[in-house]
Parts: structure tokens; C-alpha cells; sequence
């Protein structure tokens, strides 16, 4: 193998016809890592790497779990004793000749249950994540044609979550299959690709420190010249500044000062021992201080990066809340809708309840800014956000900067390759959600006297599911139906129709319903001042504009297409009666 550059090697051999690993690797001076093998069975080799680029050592397995029943039970028992042992971050590849669900099997004999408890069970004890890949979606097939043939997920890269926090570019791929009955796979650690800047986003960690409210309250009585809104976008710019610069300089990394005092608590209490030593004392005493607030910090970033509901998990599960952030989400009632004079009726109190009725860990928009940002500092900040939405309902203008919005593309199945594969979403500024919802909370209080009864969703006590039984009940009567007379059923099919509507339909819409001219402005400023950006692995793309067809719901309240929905239904039972 020297003549494919690889200097160094280590086997296991092989039982018969079965088992056997060679491992070769490259090492020399330009290398950013180095390899020293640490423990060999007869199933699997372990090594200790250093990768001096991230300063990192973690354990890397290579695996050829048996395919012999027989041999099964021993072998998985001694591999989890192995991992649950190790101190290190860790990653593993290889055959492991077990599958996790029917679904990673195509093909052959059905599969039990009983089947995919080993692996299953592995990876709940030893806390190990699967990781996605792209490529082939099996990695193993028998070599037969037609209906004979069978295709398993057999090889796997598995890693702690520890390790896949400091390499969460990795790149895990199944090739396509050449002359053996598995498929190639590689693995790639470094992403070599130049990002461009991630979009700034406040961290909720941050509100733990007191001097962080003296920085809002500076910013917020800076004296900006223009609009309400334009004013409320000047000072959360300058905050952006000023937090990126505090963060860089004051708090820095969170990770690398609470492994500095680990470090430090350590050598305190090697020297302290079973001696007392006052002034050894005090500086355990303050590290250990130190050592709480900086765990504090650890546990909302992973909190606010999993976005999972600490009332269901507690606060102090980090690890829970790390793993799911790795792999990895009440409504007030509007009395009144628009006095006589079709005038705005907005007060200052229906502005404050709606941020406090916004969830306040959802992901932020492009101003950075979550929710809870406002209801923290609604003291400081307040203020500034009731003039800025006011001044929308009274001009009918929206500052364009503060509908500009995200797309990000949630997968849909594991392993997406293709873009059917994915859910796209809208990440709006939060101070258009507040806009926007105070449309939806009046708008809602009128659906049920303007959308007629025959639509069955989206509108307050009533259920799509109804529409099924009157189904049900329509084609009995057809069935039992006598005479010469007859009925006739008509099928619409309006897949899309519900996620994109055109601009002047909805405009046309609210003005045949009657709708204010007040109102039907609110709802098209939402609309034609919308720009979007793509979020790929958390870096936004160039910015562009929709011309003529608004998704839905990125660009307008939620309640918007139930009216418009409203026209076709009242077209067909204009043309077939009730």
C-alpha cells in the first residue's frame, strides 16, 4: 500500500473465512492529525486520534460485527462494555451487520422485531447517535436478481454526542455498490468549504448576566431621526454591534472557560489533598462559583438550540438538550374587529399581550431577536415596539426591512438527497409576528360569520373531519337513490391551493367580502414588501423578491386563505345550488 501513500498499518486477522480488519493510514509531518492504535480485539480496532487543527483527541473505531447468531450475543456485550468504559469523545464505523427497523430492509424474508432489538438497544445504552448519510440508501445487497434480490443497512457510522459537537459538518457517504456484496463508505471530517457569516442571533444565555441590560438601556436611548420603525431597526442594529463585540471580548467562549476551570479545580484539589490550606481554599471556593454560572450558561445555549420544552425535561438535562440540538418546537381573544368609521382600534395593552402571547423560544428571523428578548426587556424596549407596530396600523406602511424573511428546509424522511425531501419554513422578525398575529386575532373573530358552512377547516368549532362523514353519508344516498332523476358528484382537486395564492386574488377577495380599504391595505403592505432569503447550514443566501404569488404563511397573517377559499365554494354552489 506504500505506493497509494499510506506509511502506516494494523490488522486483526481473520477466523477462517470470516472477520479480519486491515487498517492503513498516512502520517508525516504535514498531517493535521496523528493515529496511535490503543486496543485490538478480534472484531474491532481502536485508536486514539489528535486532531491538532481543532485541538481535539477523540477514540476512532473501525468495526466487523459477526454475522453468526452465535457469535452475536458475546460480541455486542463485549463492544458496549468497551464503549460504556471509554473517557474520550468517540466515532465508530464499520459492518455491524445488525438493522434498527423493518424499513432498513428490502427484500427477503420479513423481519422481526426481535431482529432490530440489538442494535436498538445498543444505541440506547451507550447513548450513541446514527448518523445521517447521502448516497445509496443500503449499503449491502445479495447478489441475486429480480424479486430474489436483498438489500440491508448493514454498515453505519455511530458517534457520541460529544464528538459530533465538534464535527457537525461531518460528511457520512454510501457509494454506489461496485464488485463486493457492500458498497464503499466514507467519511469526512472537515468541511473545506468557505461559509459566508452566519446571521447574528441573540442568545438567550446572555440575560443570565446583569451588565447585559445596561447595554439595551444605552442603545435604546440613542436618539435615531425617521419613523417609528425605522428608529426600532436603527437601535436593534446598533445592539447587534455592540452584543457581538461584548460577547467576543467579555463572554466569551463558554466551552473553553469552563474547561479552564475544570482544569483549574483540579490542580487546586490535587494540591489541597487531605491538608487544609486557606488560601487554596478560597480559590476552590471561587472557581467552583466560576465554575456554576459557566454551566448555567451551557445549559440554556443547548436549551434554546434544541428548543425543547424545560417544563417537560427540567432544567439541568443538558445532555438531553445538547443531543436533540445536535440531530439534531394563549390565544387572546379580539372582541372588536373595526369600529364604524373603519378607523384602527389598536391599543397599547392588545400590543404588549400579543409579545407576551408569542412563544419565547422560537427560532428568531433575520433580525436575530427572539421573542423573549422583548418580554425580558419590555421595560426598556416596550416603548419603541408599541410606537413602531402603532405607526403601521396608522400609515399602512411596512419598513421592508422588517418583513424580510428566512426560508430554512426542514427534512421530511432521514437522509433527504433531493428537494421534494424537505419542508421548507419561515422565520420572520418578531416584529412583523406581532403585526401579523394581531391581523390573524381579528380576522379570526369574523371567519365564522363570512366563510360559509360547507368549508369545514381552518375556522374556529368547526373540523375538516366533518367533511368526511358527510361524505360518507352523500355516497350512501346515492347508492339507495330510485327514479329516473339522478345527483352528480364533483371532485376538486386542490392540492396547492391552500400554499399559493396570487396577489390581486386576495386583494379582490377581501374587497367582494366587504372588507375596509384600511384593512385590505394592512393585508397588502404584508404582502408586497416581503423578501426572502435562503438559510443554508445556518448561512443566509442573496436576497430576493416575489413578484406576483405569495406562500402562505410566510408573507401573510394565517387566516388570510380561508376567505379566500371562500370563492370557489360559492362559485360551485352558485352553479349546482346548495
Amino acid at each position: 500500500m506504500a505506493s497509494f501513500g499510506f506509511n502506516n498499518c494494523d490488522f486483526i486477522p481473520s477466523t477462517g473465512l470470516s472477520g479480519g480488519i486491515w487498517l492503513f493510514w498516512k502520517e508525516s509531518i504535514s498531517m493535521s492529525f496523528s493515529i496511535n492504535v490503543t486496543f485490538k480485539s478480534n472484531r474491532f480496532i481502536a485508536c486514539e486520534v489528535c486532531d491538532l487543527t481543532k485541538n481535539v483527541v477523540f477514540c476512532l473505531i473501525f468495526v466487523y460485527a459477526p454475522a453468526q447468531a452465535a457469535k452475536k450475543t458475546d460480541f455486542w456485550n463485549e463492544f458496549q462494555n468497551f464503549i460504556l468504559g471509554l473517557d474520550l469523545p468517540f466515532f465508530l464505523l464499520g459492518d455491524l451487520n445488525e438493522i434498527k427497523s423493518p424499513s432498513e430492509k428490502e427484500g427477503g424474508a420479513t423481519v422481526t422485531n426481535a431482529r432490530c432489538m440489538r442494535l436498538t438497544n445498543f444505541l440506547s445504552n451507550t447513548n450513541c447517535i446514527d448518523l445521517p448519510f447521502s448516497g445509496n440508501i443500503f449499503t449491502w445487497r445479495k447478489n441475486k436478481s429480480g424479486p430474489e434480490n436483498v438489500f440491508e443497512i448493514l454498515d453505519r457510522a455511530l458517534a457520541s454526542p460529544n464528538w459530533l459537537s465538534r464535527y457537525p459538518n461531518m460528511q457520512f457517504v454510501h457509494h454506489a455498490f461496485t464488485s463486493s456484496d457492500h458498497c464503499p463508505i466514507s467519511v469526512k471530517f472537515h468541511d473545506q468549504v468557505h461559509k459566508k457569516a452566519s446571521s447574528f442571533r441573540f442568545e438567550l444565555m446572555w440575560t443570565l448576566r446583569n451588565d447585559l441590560s445596561k447595554m439595551v438601556k444605552s442603545c435604546w436611548q440613542y436618539q435615531f431621526q425617521g419613523s417609528y420603525m425605522f428608529c426600532l431597526s436603527q437601535k436593534c442594529k446598533l445592539l447587534k454591534q455592540k452584543a457581538k463585540k461584548w460577547n467576543q471580548s467579555t463572554f466569551r467562549n463558554v466551552f473553553r472557560q469552563l474547561s479552564i476551570a475544570e482544569k483549574k479545580l483540579e490542580n487546586i484539589q490535587n494540591q489541597l489533598g487531605t491538608s487544609l490550606v486557606t488560601n487554596l481554599e478560597v480559590a476552590q471556593l471561587r472557581w467552583l462559583k466560576k465554575r456554576d454560572a459557566l454551566l448555567d450558561y451551557k445549559r440554556v445555549y443547548w436549551q434554546q438550540k434544541a428548543r425543547i420544552n424545560k417544563a417537560n425535561f427540567g432544567d439541568d438535562n443538558t445532555k438531553f438538550f445538547q443531543t436533540h440540538a445536535t440531530i439534531r418546537r394563549s390565544r387572546n381573544g379580539i372582541k372588536q374587529f373595526i369600529n364604524k368609521d373603519g378607523a384602527c382600534n389598536i391599543s397599547r395593552e392588545e400590543v404588549k399581550q400579543t409579545v407576551f402571547s408569542l412563544a419565547a423560544d422560537k427560532c428568531p428571523g433575520p433580525d436575530g431577536f427572539p421573542a423573549e428578548f422583548f418580554q425580558k426587556y419590555w421595560d426598556i424596549v416596550g416603548n419603541s415596539v408599541t410606537n413602531a407596530v402603532l405607526a403601521f396600523f396608522h400609515s399602512e406602511k411596512l419598513l421592508k426591512e422588517i418583513n424580510h424573511t428566512f426560508i430554512a428546509l426542514i427534512p421530511k424522511i432521514e437522509n433527504p438527497q433531493t428537494a421534494n425531501h424537505f419542508r421548507p419554513i419561515s422565520l420572520c422578525s418578531t416584529i412583523y409576528k406581532i403585526i401579523a398575529k394581531i391581523l390573524t386575532n381579528r380576522l379570526r373573530s369574523v371567519l365564522h360569520k363570512i366563510i360559509h358552512p360547507f368549508q369545514g377547516a381552518f375556522t374556529p368549532n368547526r373540523l375538516i373531519q366533518d367533511n368526511i362523514l358527510l361524505a360518507h353519508e352523500i355516497f350512501n344516498s346515492f347508492k339507495r337513490k330510485k327514479g329516473k332523476g339522478g345527483w352528480i358528484a364533483i371532485k376538486l382537486d386542490m392540492e396547492k391551493a391552500y400554499d399559493r395564492l396570487e396577489w390581486n386574488f386576495i386583494e379582490e377577495t377581501f374587497k367582494q367580502m366587504g372588507f375596509n380599504a384600511k384593512w385590505i391595505s394592512w393585508i397588502m403592505a404584508c404582502i408586497n414588501t416581503v423578501s426572502y432569503s435562503m438559510l443554508v447550514n445556518g448561512t443566509p443566501g442573496d436576497v430576493f423578491r416575489p413578484t406576483r404569488v405569495t406562500e402562505i404563511p410566510t408573507s401573510v397573517p394565517t387566516n388570510t386563505p380561508t376567505p379566500a377559499t371562500e370563492i370557489p365554494s360559492t362559485e360551485v354552489t352558485e352553479v349546482f345550488g346548495p
